[in-house]
């Protein structure tokens, strides 16, 4: 009986180590942590999601009901695994559909990274942002 009450007592011991660390974060919010850090300017498209840093994370990982160790974690499997990875492209496109203020948001940051890495001249940049912002007004004034 002592040597059930060990067993059982180890056990219940190793799994509690186990699921202390880090864990996977799904896909959708996964892809909502990292579109509302990118609309936020605290990252970029050309930044490594897993080199981010925890204090900046943390917020925003922290507002999905996840931890900053979770993200590093799960950035960590997606950057090894390019069929995980697609995942977040098809999240950033369910929640650009089911978020439209965050979807908009997001494809503006996306478009004017775009145009800075192709060069183009900050006046530029800034006269198409303003014809991207007509455009999605008259879109949502034909809804």
């Amino acid at each position: 009986m002592k040597n059930l009450i060990t067993m059982v007592v180890g056990i219940a011991l190793l799994t509690s180590i186990i699921s202390c660390g880090p864990k996977e974060i799904p896909a959708d919010s996964m892809a909502k942590i990292m579109m509302k850090m990118l609309v936020d300017k605290k990252t970029s498209t050309s930044q490594n999601p897993k080199d981010i840093a925890n204090d900046v994370v943390g917020p925003y990982s922290k507002a999905e009901g996840f931890s900053a160790d979770d993200f590093k974690f799960t950035a960590e499997m997606y950057d090894k695994d390019m069929e995980k990875a697609k995942g977040i492209g098809e999240a950033i496109n369910r929640i650009a559909k089911e978020d439209p203020e965050l979807g908009k948001a997001f494809t503006k940051v996306m478009l004017e990274e775009e145009l800075k890495a192709q060069g183009m001249d900050a006046e530029s940049i800034s006269k198409m942002m303003g014809e991207f912002d007509k455009e999605m007004e008259k879109k949502q004034d034909t809804k």
